[in-house]
């Protein structure tokens, strides 16, 4: 035996020929192996068992166990399965020749041996085992490969006829046979079939054929997406791969969804909505087709959202959605194509494709409108969600879905600007109202950069003798080109974009510079400024009224900010923390518009104002509606327990002043009693007037008038 080294194969030689067994050694070292040589079969099947070995040399005819079951016995174990053995004896007949081979010989060398030859073919029986060695390691690895691949590999005729199985196969797709599918039949569903064997003949020509795309039920019930590939192999063969795409697919979905879809509510986004209406505006151009709009808008959904918050928001939103989808389905016609989206925020969008979509969509509008002024209830409290909705229609209105888009948007800020519910179909005239409204827009930016406003004062006085008592700062703007333009065009503009914090924080210091002028000319008369929602919520009117007041040097006691009741319930919690630190500064508290709004005895109680401002809405008519008479006559009683003063607004006849003078109300305010004016037309109206009660008051107290 010779000393092997740790890297060098090895040879087993077994031969009860001691010359033999020499000659063997001396020929397998030659050949670059080391050798364990031994006598019987015994010792060998024994050294092999235990002996990882490259070749084996076996003599056929030993004592004891022959070469025959030596070799069967060494085919037994792992590394001898796979080892070069080579049976030696000198028989040459074919039976001997055919046990060798079914023992698991690799090869039969006859005696005698040509001994110069013997290196030289062990060197070929290595290379061989390497060779062979090779093949198995990447056969394994490609089974391994194989089972790896979540696919269905079958090898099959051109025919359609399976000949093979490879790889994983799995159960889930429910289509396997007992014995595994014998056709191309079993491998897709039937509606397949015959797109299967094309592709089949598609392949063995050498072209590339489409991947094909189904559904089956799996084992579980659920449904699972296939792809089926077919590629060209060797000696005609198709090899055809079924790929579970099943996850992949969920994904997409879910990336559609995403993408197409309002997670909220579940309904198409804008970007879905567009595409498939967008699909069948050409065709509404067609005689007897019509492609309607409806673009609906909640009123006061922010103020939901800021007093609820978001999640009640949320929840709101899917009850809208709930009611809107149930309209579009009453509203459509029969075979009528609809669409429902949701375009964010508290927009939603609907669409109606039919003969007479414009009367389906006014319908529509009507349902909506109906459905959404019932009440949602939060809370233990009901809230209310009347809707804003333009409706535009195809082909009249705009020939692609932007256009419709845009007209429908157009025609529902119409109904929104008038502040109350309803719906509006498009007209061409709301285009051109909307270009002006951008135009102004423009204009009150400059005007707000410019400085370009101008302050009315409208008096408030006693009911009972007409003195002076107070006014109200009302901005008037008189633009060069375009004349004096109303407040109720430019406040709400303002209040949109933001402008109305910096007009706000003008009007305040304009109006403390007023009074310190006044005062010093002996004119004391408090001045109320508007302040809206979004200046005390969102602005800082604190800091400007302190800044301001210091500045001009007066009291701001002297100061009254005018608020309506919406201000109160947008956001309860940071309006009444405003109003306190107003309050705390010095400056007077007067409700406006009240009666009209959201009006609540809970809010008073939480925070009285100094002041209660009675809608003209009321007073118009206080003197001849009883109905009216008894709302005055309650909020006075209401003010008298409350220790609020109360102004009545809008008085314009001598019969009003009458009743309310007869029910205790002291002060008023209308064009009876004083139009808005300049600042200098006050003064020369009331100045007068000061300086006489100043001069009564010295020659009383025996003072020199001069």
């Amino acid at each position: 035996m010779t000393d092997a080294h740790p890297e060098q194969p090895i040879a087993l030689i077994a031969d009860d020929d001691a010359a033999v067994r020499l000659m063997l050694a001396e020929a397998v070292e030659q050949a670059g192996l080391a050798s364990i040589v031994v006598a019987d079969g015994a010792q060998a099947l024994e050294t092999g068992l235990r002996t990882r070995f490259t070749v084996a040399l076996l003599d056929v005819e030993m004592p004891g166990l022959d070469g025959y079951a030596v070799c069967r016995g060494l085919r037994q174990t792992r590394h001898g399965s796979t080892a070069q053995i080579l049976m030696i004896t000198g028989l040459d007949d074919a039976r001997s020749v055919e046990r060798a081979f079914e023992a698991g010989a690799t090869d039969f060398i006859a005696k005698p041996l040509n001994w110069p030859l013997m290196p030289h073919r062990l060197r070929y029986v290595l290379r061989n085992a390497a060779a062979l060695d090779e093949l198995r390691f990447r056969e394994a690895e490609n089974r391994t490969l194989l089972q790896a691949i979540p696919d269905r590999i079958h090898v099959l005729s051109p025919d359609g006829r399976v000949l093979r199985a490879l790889g994983h196969l799995d159960a889930a797709a429910g289509a396997d046979e007992p014995d595994g599918p014998r056709d191309i039949d079993a491998l897709v569903p039937a509606e397949l079939v015959t797109r299967a064997r094309q592709a089949l003949r598609e392949a063995a020509a050498g072209s590339e054929p489409r991947p094909q795309d189904f559904e089956q039920c799996g084992s579980d019930g659920a449904p699972r997406y296939y792809q089926m590939r077919y590629f060209r192999a060797r000696d005609g063969e198709i090899i055809a791969m079924r790929q579970d795409v099943t996850l992949h697919r969920r994904q997409e979905e879910r990336i559609r969804q995403l993408a197409y879809f309002d997670q909220l509510t579940g309904l198409p986004n804008r970007q879905c909505f567009t595409e498939r209406v967008g699909a069948l505006a050409p065709s509404a151009s067609e005689p007897g087709s019509e492609l309607a709009i409806v673009h609906l808008d909640l009123n006061g959904f922010r103020r939901v959202n800021e007093t609820f918050g978001h999640k009640i928001g949320d929840e709101i939103l899917q009850v809208v959605a709930e009611r809107v989808q149930r309209c579009l389905s009453g509203a459509a016609a029969d075979g009528a194509a609809t669409e429902c989206a949701r375009f964010g925020g508290d927009e939603f969008v609907m669409s109606l494709y039919c003969a007479g979509a414009r009367e389906r969509a006014i319908e529509l509008a009507k349902a909506c409108g109906a459905v959404l002024s019932l009440p949602v209830e939060i809370r233990d409290q009901d809230v209310f969600m009347e809707p804003s909705i333009g409706i535009a229609v195809s082909p009249q209105d705009g020939s692609d879905v932007e256009t419709l888009l845009k007209n429908a948007d157009t025609a529902m800020h119409q109904v929104k600007s008038r502040q109350a519910a309803g719906f509006l179909v498009y007209a061409r005239t709301m285009s051109s109202r909307a270009e002006e409204w951008l135009a102004l827009d423009s204009h009150l930016r400059h005007a707000v950069r410019d400085e370009m406003f101008e302050i009315y004062y409208q008096p408030k006085v006693q009911l009972a003798g007409g003195a002076l008592v107070g006014v109200e700062a009302l901005l008037r703007w008189f633009h060069p080109e375009l004349g004096a333009i109303s407040p109720g065009r430019f406040i709400p503009l303002a209040e949109e974009s933001g402008l109305i914090l910096d007009l706000g924080g003008w009007l305040i210091k304009a109006v403390c510079r007023q009074l310190r002028h006044w005062q010093d000319r002996g004119l004391n008369a408090r001045i109320a400024f508007n302040l809206s929602g979004k200046e005390l919520l969102h602005g800082d009117p604190v800091r400007l009224l302190r800044e301001a007041t210091e500045a001009s040097g007066v009291d701001p006691s002297c100061l009254e900010a005018e608020i309506t009741e919406s201000v109160l319930i947008t956001d309860l919690a940071r309006g009444r923390s405003a109003l306190a630190d107003l309050r705390a500064l010095g400056c007077r508290i007067a409700l406006d518009d009240f009666g009209t709004g959201y009006s609540s005895l809970a809010y008073l109680r939480r925070f009285p104002p100094d002041t209660l401002k009675v809608d003209r809405v009321f007073i118009s008519n206080v003197h001849r509606d009883r109905g009216d008479a008894a709302i005055v006559e309650a909020i006075l009683a209401l003010a008298a327990s409350l220790g609020v003063t109360v102004v009545a607004e809008g008085i314009e006849e001598q019969a009003q002043v009458d009743w309310l003078c007869a029910r205790g109300c002291a002060l008023g305010q209308g064009f009876l009693l004083g139009k808005p004016m300049p600042a200098h037309r006050l003064e020369a109206l009331y100045l007068n007037e000061a300086d006489s009660l100043r001069h009564q008051a010295l020659v009383s107290g025996g003072g020199s008038a001069s």
